[in-house]
């Protein structure tokens, strides 16, 4: 009888015509129907794909780390700080402009450490946060671990001198409310950008 070789579908939420009562399927129901009676075949696809994607974002991620590798290696040796200060910002942060030296990388970060050439006690890191939340510091070496310092621009810049023009801010003491937008300080691998 050929009707009875014939599949019988429904879709979800629909009523077949001998049960007028029948409730609609939920989302959840008409999926788990289908997949109780999913050939082995569409399964096994399916682990194959979520295999694929996975070793494909881990190959992306790798290209990603050497990158990152490639770039940190080639960085300059010497770092400058510098341009104008706000006439708001504190008084010593000055002092703080000026040329750093490449050392270390800092195995929180992923990126090098700075000193600045002349005083061992002032340093340039990153805060090791690799989102948009990350900083590029300029502060006291004492201060290192934390994201404390006299300057800093909101960036996950691999190099200091990749931090876009116009996001360094100057400390200017709490009471004139912590940091003024320092538009004419960058950071370059050369004194007279």
């Amino acid at each position: 009888d050929r009707e009875s070789m014939t599949p019988h579908y429904r879709s979800p939420g629909r009523r077949s015509p001998d049960s007028s009562q029948e409730e609609p399927a939920s989302l959840a129901d008409t999926l788990a129907r289908r997949c109780k009676r999913a050939a082995p075949w569409v399964l096994a696809s399916a682990a194959i794909l979520l295999l694929v994607l996975w070793a494909r974002s881990s190959y992306m991620q790798s290209r990603a780390r050497e990158h990152d590798a490639d770039v940190l290696a080639a960085a300059s040796p010497v770092v400058w700080l510098a341009g104008e200060l706000p006439a708001s910002s504190g008084r010593n942060v000055r002092q703080w402009l000026g040329r750093y030296e490449r050392r270390e990388i800092d195995p929180l970060s992923g990126r090098h450490v700075y000193v600045k050439i002349g005083d061992a006690e002032r340093m340039m890191w990153h805060d090791g946060d690799s989102g948009k939340d990350g900083h590029w510091i300029a502060g006291w070496k004492r201060a290192r671990a934390t994201s404390h310092g006299a300057l800093y621009a909101s960036s996950s810049a691999l190099l200091p001198e990749m931090v876009s023009a116009g996001l360094w801010k100057a400390y200017r003491g709490k009471e004139k409310g912590g940091f003024v937008t320092a538009p004419g300080v960058r950071s370059t691998t050369s004194r007279g950008w």
